[in-house]
């Protein structure tokens, strides 16, 4: 190979080759979110108008996060990692890329007479997909562990992970 003689070119030569092989190698030893990653987020955070949703959707999304996770069948976001939305929502598309989620599950909370009206919406946001909506209903919002059992059973089944 022959390298050129001005000392300027060389340089230059030199400096992209550097950049080519520190990109290669953050692109190589990067930690990659896993296929299929699910991010669970409160319905506050990711719908245009929020009116009407009760602020209990966050403790929700938190348990159902936390359930799904120790089932260990679905790859789901750390809820540390979706906690910084609380001060800045987006939308599910936007939410989705800067955390690294193929899937996003919203959930809303809603007061219904005597009770609470649960909506779990699963999208695929960067193909407008939406693979599941489904209303869950709840007399009270001081425990959601039962009910974010549920959602994350039905959920399974809804992915095709209930094996």
């Amino acid at each position: 190979m022959v390298l050129p003689s001005s000392p300027r070119i060389r340089a230059l030569l030199v400096l992209a080759s550097t950049a080519v092989l520190l990109g290669g190698a953050f692109l190589l030893l990067r930690p990659a979110t896993p296929a299929n990653a699910l991010a669970v987020v409160p319905a506050r955070w990711t719908f245009i108008d929020p009116t009407g949703l009760h602020p209990s959707d966050e403790v929700l999304a938190k348990a159902v996060t936390a359930e799904v996770a120790r089932r260990g069948k679905i790859n789901v976001i750390a809820w540390t990692k979706i906690l910084p939305f609380r001060q800045n929502p987006k939308q599910s598309p936007e939410l989705a890329k800067a955390i690294g989620a193929s899937m996003v599950l919203a959930l809303s909370v809603r007061p219904a007479g005597s009770q609470y009206r649960v909506t779990a919406f699963l999208v695929e946001p960067f193909t407008g997909r939406k693979r599941w909506a489904e209303d869950f209903y709840a007399q009270e919002l001081s425990s959601f562990q039962t009910l974010a059992a549920t959602i994350g059973q039905d959920l399974e089944i809804t992915l095709g992970a209930a094996h």
